[in-house]
């Protein structure tokens, strides 16, 4: 089988490392991006658009990969957009004041 041969699971444990590399990097840019980010913006500011990925996940899968999405994740989507953004910007002064 598959799992009796040393050669794939060392080649499985490759991959691992290198995309647990990868999604590494990726990480330390996003936190550093977003440290850097708090000196010139208040923090709702930062959380919002730290948090807006997650809704934008359902706009990338249809722009980019070309799937289906059900209206029902829209609305979703929409309206989790609309609530973060009334969440993080009630009562926000411009810039960092």
């Amino acid at each position: 089988t598959i799992l009796d041969d040393g050669s794939a699971r060392n080649e499985q444990t490759n991959l691992a490392w290198k995309y647990g590399i990868e999604l590494g990097i990726y990480m330390f840019l996003g936190y550093g991006f977003q440290a850097i980010g708090l000196q010139t913006t208040t923090a709702s500011r930062s959380g919002f658009l730290l948090y807006l990925n997650v809704k934008l996940v359902p706009f990338f899968s249809f722009f980019l990969f070309g799937k289906t999405i059900q209206q029902s994740t829209w609305i979703s989507a929409l309206v989790a957009f609309a609530g973060t953004a009334l969440l993080a910007f009630d009562n926000a002064s411009g810039g960092t004041g």
